[in-house]
Protein backbone atom coordinates (compact mmCIF):
# COMPACT_ATOMS: atom_id res chain seq x y z
CA UNK A 1 0.00 0.00 0.00
CA UNK A 2 0.86 3.84 -0.54
CA UNK A 3 2.24 5.42 2.96
CA UNK A 4 0.34 8.72 4.23
CA UNK A 5 1.12 11.76 2.13
CA UNK A 6 3.73 13.00 4.72
CA UNK A 7 5.83 10.10 5.22
CA UNK A 8 8.10 10.95 2.65
CA UNK A 9 8.62 14.34 3.84
CA UNK A 10 10.60 13.40 7.33
CA UNK A 11 9.10 16.47 9.34
CA UNK A 12 4.81 16.96 9.19
CA UNK A 13 4.03 20.25 8.77
CA UNK A 14 2.19 22.75 10.95
CA UNK A 15 -0.44 23.58 7.35
CA UNK A 16 -1.14 22.32 3.50
CA UNK A 17 -2.71 24.74 1.11
CA UNK A 18 -3.75 23.48 -2.58
CA UNK A 19 -6.88 23.30 -4.38
CA UNK A 20 -6.22 19.32 -4.28
CA UNK A 21 -5.59 17.23 -1.54
CA UNK A 22 -1.67 16.02 -1.12
CA UNK A 23 -1.23 12.73 -3.19
CA UNK A 24 1.26 10.39 -2.89
CA UNK A 25 3.47 8.82 -5.33
CA UNK A 26 6.69 6.97 -6.06
CA UNK A 27 9.30 8.58 -8.72
CA UNK A 28 12.42 7.27 -9.75
CA UNK A 29 12.15 4.94 -6.95
CA UNK A 30 11.13 7.03 -4.04
CA UNK A 31 8.05 8.01 -1.92
CA UNK A 32 7.23 11.45 -2.57
CA UNK A 33 4.13 13.63 -1.77
CA UNK A 34 2.34 15.14 -4.92
CA UNK A 35 0.91 18.56 -4.60
CA UNK A 36 -0.82 20.94 -6.96
CA UNK A 37 0.17 24.09 -7.74
CA UNK A 38 -0.37 26.73 -7.04
CA UNK A 39 0.31 25.43 -3.42
CA UNK A 40 2.57 25.87 -0.19
CA UNK A 41 3.57 22.67 2.92
CA UNK A 42 4.65 25.10 6.45
CA UNK A 43 7.07 23.87 8.62
CA UNK A 44 7.54 24.81 12.16
CA UNK A 45 11.35 25.34 12.77
CA UNK A 46 12.91 22.93 15.53
CA UNK A 47 14.94 24.54 18.42
CA UNK A 48 18.82 25.51 16.82
CA UNK A 49 18.06 23.74 13.35
CA UNK A 50 20.96 25.50 11.26
CA UNK A 51 19.85 24.09 7.65
CA UNK A 52 16.59 22.84 5.66
CA UNK A 53 17.23 20.48 3.36
CA UNK A 54 14.61 18.90 0.46
CA UNK A 55 14.16 16.96 -2.48
CA UNK A 56 11.31 18.52 -4.94
CA UNK A 57 10.59 18.93 -8.83
CA UNK A 58 8.17 18.63 -10.93
CA UNK A 59 5.84 15.33 -11.80
CA UNK A 60 6.95 13.67 -14.95
CA UNK A 61 3.19 13.72 -16.13
CA UNK A 62 3.38 17.42 -15.57
CA UNK A 63 5.74 17.88 -18.84
CA UNK A 64 5.50 14.38 -21.05
CA UNK A 65 2.02 14.39 -21.62
CA UNK A 66 -0.52 16.81 -24.30
CA UNK A 67 -1.13 19.45 -21.40
CA UNK A 68 2.24 20.12 -20.44
CA UNK A 69 3.23 22.95 -17.37
CA UNK A 70 4.59 26.22 -18.20
CA UNK A 71 6.85 25.73 -15.55
CA UNK A 72 6.75 26.02 -11.68
CA UNK A 73 8.72 28.47 -9.27
CA UNK A 74 9.34 26.72 -5.86
CA UNK A 75 10.40 28.93 -3.11
CA UNK A 76 11.17 28.81 0.23
CA UNK A 77 10.08 32.26 2.71
CA UNK A 78 10.48 33.46 6.31
CA UNK A 79 8.78 36.20 7.40
CA UNK A 80 7.68 37.47 4.12
CA UNK A 81 11.58 36.60 2.79
CA UNK A 82 12.52 34.48 0.25
CA UNK A 83 15.45 32.71 1.01
CA UNK A 84 15.56 30.17 -1.50
CA UNK A 85 13.48 30.55 -5.02
CA UNK A 86 14.45 28.17 -8.16
CA UNK A 87 11.99 28.03 -11.41
CA UNK A 88 11.86 24.77 -13.23
CA UNK A 89 10.70 24.17 -16.98
CA UNK A 90 11.05 20.97 -17.45
CA UNK A 91 9.12 20.76 -20.54
CA UNK A 92 11.88 22.99 -22.43
CA UNK A 93 15.05 22.52 -19.87
CA UNK A 94 15.85 18.90 -19.77
CA UNK A 95 18.47 19.60 -17.22
CA UNK A 96 14.85 20.77 -14.68
CA UNK A 97 13.85 17.38 -14.81
CA UNK A 98 13.35 14.57 -12.04
CA UNK A 99 14.45 15.23 -8.74
CA UNK A 100 16.77 18.22 -7.73
CA UNK A 101 17.81 18.92 -4.17
CA UNK A 102 17.62 22.07 -1.71
CA UNK A 103 19.87 23.22 1.25
CA UNK A 104 19.07 26.59 2.59
CA UNK A 105 20.85 27.49 5.45
CA UNK A 106 18.97 29.21 8.36
CA UNK A 107 20.65 32.19 10.40
CA UNK A 108 21.03 30.99 14.32
CA UNK A 109 18.11 31.41 16.20
CA UNK A 110 15.49 31.72 14.13
CA UNK A 111 12.28 30.91 15.04
CA UNK A 112 9.12 30.70 13.78
CA UNK A 113 7.89 28.78 10.71
CA UNK A 114 9.43 28.01 7.20
CA UNK A 115 6.67 27.89 3.75
CA UNK A 116 7.99 26.15 1.28
CA UNK A 117 5.72 27.22 -1.82
CA UNK A 118 5.48 26.14 -5.41
CA UNK A 119 3.42 28.57 -8.12
CA UNK A 120 2.82 28.37 -11.07
CA UNK A 121 4.70 30.69 -13.93
CA UNK A 122 2.94 33.74 -15.25
CA UNK A 123 0.15 32.80 -12.35
CA UNK A 124 -1.70 30.69 -15.27
CA UNK A 125 -3.04 27.66 -13.19
CA UNK A 126 -2.50 24.83 -15.37
CA UNK A 127 -4.57 21.12 -14.37
CA UNK A 128 -1.08 19.53 -15.36
CA UNK A 129 0.88 22.08 -12.46
CA UNK A 130 1.54 18.81 -10.16
CA UNK A 131 4.92 19.20 -8.29
CA UNK A 132 6.43 16.80 -5.84
CA UNK A 133 8.03 17.31 -2.36
CA UNK A 134 10.35 15.16 -0.70
CA UNK A 135 12.50 14.34 2.74
CA UNK A 136 11.86 17.73 3.74
CA UNK A 137 13.99 18.01 6.87
CA UNK A 138 16.12 20.25 9.35
CA UNK A 139 19.47 19.52 10.66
Amino acid sequence: GQPPPFASLKVKPVSFHSDQPLRTARLDGAHVALMHAPGELVFEIPPAARRLRARFGIAPFAYAEAAKTEGIAFTVEHAGATTFQRTLDPANEPSDRGIQDLAVELPEGLKGTLTVRATNSGNRVNAADWVFWADVDFD
